[in-house]
């Protein structure tokens, strides 16, 4: 797991370089970031399992150091369990915050749950500002509840400016919330465009980018372009092993690969992964499609999922 950890915060870090690079703004203050960490699970013989965000949010000292640096919300609220309780707390300790730089999420869809959570329980939220108290209600353990309770202090005056805000209606909330909010970053690819599209109800012209492209098992491309309409990612060849199974290939039943320098440029295929963490040429179901190279390393679009 370590070694996992390893590999995936440093590909991590040059995507941020890139993303800081592109938007210059979001480096002068906090982000709002919607993740929790579900709870690990072991295998019989006792080994952690999980998604790369739960191990990485429960496990990783560097992780907590970092959500200190970077983001409204304090360590202990990303390991509520509870996502409707999560996101309700990550908007409280968000709206609290007046000049956030960036709203930050895996998916687009689970920026379109926060929005969602946040348009149906905005009174609720601005009345817990409003006191400096925990709505009660949420399911929340309750040694985290102490802890984030500890945080807060009644803020008057940021509760009647944020209810005025919200009264005038959720079209075009998120800018008139944070005027300066320099971009949200979220996965927008795929399945994931539709949410981007009704997304854009809530945040109007402010831009959504994918920064960077990666699974539980394997980070796998940054996108060095962000500005532009449909995402690219350039492969990170350092994360793993790369192998593609030609998606012709696929549909015969013929699963011979190729090697990272051997795409061909306007061809699909899946992903196949050999990782430090021991996974041995695993098939990640995802389907690329090769649009071009970056010096000597393929740039690829990410299509879909499927099954195998």
């Amino acid at each position: 797991f370590d070694t996992y950890q390893k590999s995936f915060q440093a590909v991590a870090a040059l995507t941020e370089r890139y993303a800081w690079k592109t938007q210059a703004n979001s480096s002068s203050g906090l982000g709002l970031a919607f993740a929790n960490a579900q709870p690990l699970k072991h295998t019989p013989s006792g080994i952690p399992k999980g998604t790369g965000t739960s191990g990485g949010i429960r496990q990783s000292k560097l992780t907590q150091n970092l959500i200190k640096l970077k983001f409204s919300s304090p360590p202990s609220l990303f390991l509520i369990s509870d996502y409707t309780s999560a996101y309700y707390c990550h908007w409280l300790f968000g709206l609290l915050e007046p000049n956030l730089s960036y709203i930050s999420a895996n998916f687009a869809s689970n920026v379109l749950q926060a929005l969602q959570i946040l348009e149906e329980y905005w009174s609720s939220i601005i009345d817990d500002i409003q006191s400096g108290q925990i709505n009660p209600e949420l399911d929340i353990d309750d040694s985290i509840r102490q802890e984030l309770q500890a945080l807060l202090r009644p803020n008057s005056e940021r509760a009647q400016a944020l209810k005025d805000t919200f009264e005038q209606g959720f079209a075009g909330i998120i800018p008139k919330i944070w005027p300066q909010l320099s971009h949200i970053q979220c996965i927008t690819t795929g399945a994931m465009q539709i949410y981007k599209e009704r997304l854009q109800f809530y945040t109007g012209d402010l831009p959504i980018f994918s920064h960077g492209y990666g699974a539980s098992e394997s980070w796998i491309g940054i996108n060095l372009q962000p500005e532009q309409e449909n995402p690219a990612y350039v492969i990170t060849p350092y994360a793993a092993f790369f192998e593609f199974i030609p998606l012709k290939s696929v549909e015969i039943d013929n699963l011979s690969t190729v090697d990272l320098m051997s795409l061909s440029v306007g061809e699909c295929y899946e992903i196949v992964v050999t990782t430090l963490a021991g996974l041995y040429r695993y098939r990640l179901g995802d389907v690329v499609k090769c649009v071009g190279y970056y010096n000597r390393t393929p740039i690829v679009e990410f299509l879909y999922r499927q099954r195998i």
